[in-house]
């Protein structure tokens, strides 16, 4: 009903049930019932599905969320990692962050990206980079951290739904 009325909708789905709203359900037990009881069996146009992976991995979603990787912190950096760090490796991101925010004060640097916290990392004397480099390299590597995000006039616009499928 929302949607009909033009509402602006966001939608977070942690099952990816919802990016059935796009078609209509064509099985014929579906029709069927929908018959029975004089239901419309519709898709929406309007309807956005923006996946955290890539367009790859969700191959029926319409664009990948973005969100904006530019100069994290540390402790953002610990929670998009997939998996957990130890102390020591968590001694690293902060040091590398620290360097790199060093680096935007002394030589007018604006901003630093995962992938330069993951190139800092590597130049770590650290025995323990590599462990740090190899939990931070899906994460340089998704499309969602980026110096591009995606604009929250993107996800709430009249008239338009956008689900987020975090399948």
């Amino acid at each position: 009903e929302m949607m009909e009325k033009g509402v602006p909708l966001l939608i977070i789905d942690p099952h990816g049930e919802y990016a059935t709203l796009k078609r209509p359900n064509d099985d014929a037990d579906i029709a069927a019932l929908a018959a029975r009881f004089d239901v419309d069996v519709r898709g929406y146009e309007n309807v956005t599905i923006y996946t955290p992976t890539n367009l790859k991995t969700c191959e029926y979603a319409d664009k990948v969320l973005r969100l904006n990787g530019r100069n994290l912190k540390p402790g953002e950096i610990i929670q998009y990692v997939p998996g957990e760090l130890n102390n020591s490796e968590i001694g690293l991101v902060y040091e590398a962050v620290n360097q790199l925010a060093e680096d935007r004060r002394n030589f007018a640097i604006k901003e630093y990206t995962i992938k330069d916290v993951l190139h800092e990392i590597t130049t770590s004397r650290s025995n323990m980079k590599w462990a740090v480099v190899n939990k931070l390299e899906p994460l340089a590597n998704a499309e969602f951290l980026s110096d591009r995000p995606t604009p929250m006039a993107d996800l709430f616009a009249r008239g338009k739904t956008s689900i987020v499928d975090l399948k």
